[in-house]
C-alpha cells in the first residue's frame, strides 16, 4: 500500500510539474504576444498619429498664415512695417512655436489612448500584428478598415486641435512662449 502512495505520489509530482511547465510555458508565449501585439498597437498608432502631425505641418497654406501671424505680432509689438535680420529669425521661431501646436496636442497621452482604442474597435490584434509586420495591407478589407480608422483618428486630433486652440489656458501658455521670444528682441534692443 506505501509502494503504491509513493508511485501514486510520484505520478502526481511528474503531471504537476508537467503541467507547471506547460503552463509557465503557455504564459509565457502569450506574454510574448501580447508583448509584441501591444508593441506592434503602439507602432501602429504612433505611425498613424505622425502621420497626421506631417500632414498638418507640411500643409503650405498653415505655415503661411504661421509666418503672416508670426511677422505681424513682431510689427505690432514694436509699431514697424519692415522685419530685421534678427526681427525675422525670431518670426521663424514664433512660426515653429505654432508648428509645434497640434504635436503637443496629437502626442499627448489621452489623444494616443484615444487613437488606440479606436485600431481596437476596427482590428483584432491578430489584424494589428500583421499589419505592423507588412509594408501594406494585403486585402482591400483590411485597407478599407485601415483607412477608416485613420480617418476617424484624423477627425479626433482635428477635434482635439479645436478643442485646444479655444482653450485659454493652453493658448496662454503659446503666448508666453512668443513673448519670450519677442521680450528678447526688445532687450538686445532690435527695434530698427
Amino acid at each position: 500500500m506505501i509502494r503504491v502512495l509513493f508511485s501514486f505520489d510520484l505520478n502526481m509530482n511528474f503531471i504537476k510539474l508537467t503541467i507547471s511547465s506547460l503552463l509557465i510555458t503557455f504564459i509565457l508565449s502569450t506574454h510574448s504576444f501580447a508583448s509584441s501585439s501591444n508593441n506592434a498597437l503602439d507602432k501602429l498608432t504612433q505611425g498613424i498619429i505622425v502621420n497626421n502631425l506631417w500632414r498638418i505641418q507640411a500643409n503650405d497654406k498653415a505655415l503661411q498664415i504661421y509666418s503672416i501671424e508670426a511677422e505681424n505680432r513682431i510689427k505690432k509689438t514694436f509699431n514697424i512695417d519692415e522685419l530685421n535680420d534678427t526681427q525675422k529669425l525670431a518670426a521663424k521661431q514664433i512660426v515653429d512655436i505654432f508648428l509645434s501646436m497640434p504635436e503637443k496636442i496629437l502626442l499627448n497621452p489621452l489623444h494616443i489612448a484615444q487613437a488606440k482604442q479606436i485600431l481596437l474597435e476596427n482590428f483584432s490584434m491578430h489584424e494589428i500584428q500583421d499589419l505592423y509586420n507588412s509594408d501594406e495591407p494585403q486585402n482591400p478589407e483590411t485597407y478599407s478598415k485601415l483607412a477608416n480608422a485613420d480617418l476617424k483618428i484624423t477627425e479626433l486630433g482635428s477635434t482635439l486641435i479645436e478643442q485646444k486652440i479655444s482653450d485659454p489656458i493652453f493658448m496662454q501658455n503659446i503666448n508666453d512662449e512668443i513673448q519670450l521670444i519677442i521680450q528678447k528682441l526688445d532687450s538686445k534692443n532690435e527695434i530698427k
